[in-house]
């Protein structure tokens, strides 16, 4: 069952297709996820599974 928090992103890193969020914590997207439309400063809220030690991204809401 997935996961679910918030928080604003810090850091957006395509080439790793991870996102930092303001507590930390870094998580994985799949390449589907438009990274064109993220940015720092961003609030978000995140569905994610723990798959091998990383948490992946399974769904995500962008806001302001």
């Amino acid at each position: 069952m997935a996961e679910v928090t918030g928080g604003t992103i810090t850091k957006v890193d395509a080439e790793s297709l991870t996102i930092t969020l303001d507590d930390g914590s870094v998580y994985k997207l799949n390449n589907e996820f438009d990274f064109s439309a993220l940015k720092a400063g961003q609030e978000v809220q995140i569905a994610y599974d723990e798959v091998n030690g990383e948490n992946v991204v399974t769904d995500m809401d962008i806001g302001n």
